[in-house]
Parts: C-alpha cells; sequence; structure tokens
C-alpha cells in the first residue's frame, strides 16, 4: 500500500510540472504579434522620418541646403537610386526637370543612394549619352545651325554631374535613410521616391517617372491622400 501511494504521488507531481511547464512554452509564441505591431510600415499618411544624410554631393547649385528634419509647408521628394541601376539613371534627366519646372513652388529633390562617396563621384564624371559627339564640327549649312545655337548649346549638360547638380544628390553609405525609408515601407525595388508634403507626411510613394500629377496636386493642395491610400493598400496586396 506505501509503494502505491508513494508511485501515485511521483505519477501525480510528474503531471503537475508538465503541466505548469506549458505556458512557459507557449508564451514567446504569445508574445511573437506584439513585437510586430510595434513596427508598423511606414505607408501614406505617416509622418516621414528624419533623414540623416552623410555626404550632399550636390546642391540645386546652391539653391538648396542639407535637410534633417522637413519644415513646414514645403514639399519634399525624396528618392532613392543607385549608379549601377538603369532605370535610376534614366529617371535623372525627368528629376531636374521637375526641380527646374517647382523652383518656385517650395520644392526640394533629395536623391540618396547608398554606395561610397567614390564610387558616386566616379560615376558623375561620365559623360551622358548625348554628349558623345560634342565638339565635332559639321560643314556647309549643318554647321550654321549649330552656330545659331550659340548659348543654348553650351548650357546642355555634358556629364551625369551636371545633370544632377539640378537638384540635391547625395549618398549615405551607412544605409541609414534606406532602412528607415525603404525597408520601413517594404519597397524592394528602385528608384522610388516618396512624397512628402507640407505637413511633413507621406503623400505618395512610386516610381519618380510617375509623380508628376500626384506631386502637382500636394503642391496646389488638391491632392486626395486617402483615395491614393487605398488604391497602394490594394496594390500591395495584389503583388503579395
Amino acid at each position: 500500500m506505501f509503494m502505491q501511494i508513494k508511485t501515485c504521488a511521483f505519477i501525480l507531481c510528474v503531471g503537475q510540472l508538465l503541466i505548469g511547464g506549458l505556458p512557459a512554452l507557449a508564451m514567446p509564441q504569445e508574445e511573437a504579434p506584439t513585437n510586430q505591431q510595434e513596427s508598423p510600415l511606414l505607408t501614406i499618411g505617416s509622418t516621414a522620418p528624419a533623414i540623416d544624410v552623410e555626404h550632399w554631393v550636390s546642391d540645386g547649385n546652391g539653391a538648396f541646403k542639407p535637410v534633417t528634419t522637413f519644415e513646414s509647408g514645403k514639399v519634399y521628394v525624396v528618392e532613392f537610386w543607385a549608379t549601377w541601376c538603369g532605370p535610376c539613371i534614366a529617371s535623372m534627366p525627368h528629376l531636374a526637370a521637375t526641380q527646374a519646372k517647382h523652383a518656385d513652388d517650395g520644392v526640394q529633390i533629395i536623391s540618396i543612394s547608398d554606395e561610397e562617396l567614390e564610387t558616386v563621384r566616379t560615376f558623375l564624371a561620365r559623360k551622358l549619352p548625348n554628349a558623345a559627339d560634342d565638339g565635332k564640327e559639321d560643314d556647309g549649312e549643318e554647321k550654321d545651325e549649330d552656330d545659331e545655337k550659340g548659348d543654348d548649346e553650351e548650357e546642355t549638360p555634358q556629364t551625369y554631374g551636371q545633370l544632377t547638380s539640378a537638384y540635391c544628390l547625395t549618398t549615405d553609405p551607412d544605409s541609414s535613410v534606406n532602412n528607415d525609408y525603404m525597408k520601413a515601407a517594404a519597397q524592394n525595388g528602385i528608384p522610388t521616391c516618396f512624397i512628402v508634403g507640407k505637413t511633413g507626411e507621406i503623400e505618395w510613394i512610386g516610381h519618380p517617372m510617375s509623380m508628376d500629377k500626384p506631386l502637382a496636386g500636394v503642391v496646389q493642395g488638391s491632392w486626395n491622400r486617402e483615395v491614393f491610400k487605398v488604391a497602394f493598400k490594394k496594390s500591395k496586396v495584389m503583388l503579395r
């Protein structure tokens, strides 16, 4: 009888130990969703994170100063690019033209790479494709037509450095801004730009070649952020 009591007591203790241990094993699984909720995606309507860019390579020919926090009442385009990215390079003339178009509208374009400064400088020294034939002389009437262009031809950018000098081109090798924007917004491809509106909130996310209408709307105060936010969320779901 004594042995039976000891056996039952032993089984009861083991059972209590196992039952008592189960909640401890389940706790990490219960905590995981809470940790995920603490880091919501950066999206339309989110407050735009401050930027800490290491190297400001160009400043719009002196028109702009380096930015850390966004000034109320102004509009910013934060664009991400790289020297190895063909679509990024193809977007550069459009960025330069857009900056010139909105020169008096309080718009500042900030283009950010995460490459080393020397890599970016080497790229900017390259000649533009349409500058390959510059300096060649034509004969007859064609030469006269070229002469008539005069100063306009001299103002045509000859290198990528001259082209991008129209706006703020930067590089941030520690990728801090890339992490705060691209990764935080789950954006995987470049070029990608974020339009930061007059209230310091993100109004639009997309390809820089598609930003004309939303940028004009943000500048004019006619942009419907909520409508785009719904469409943006749908597009994200469709890409999953």
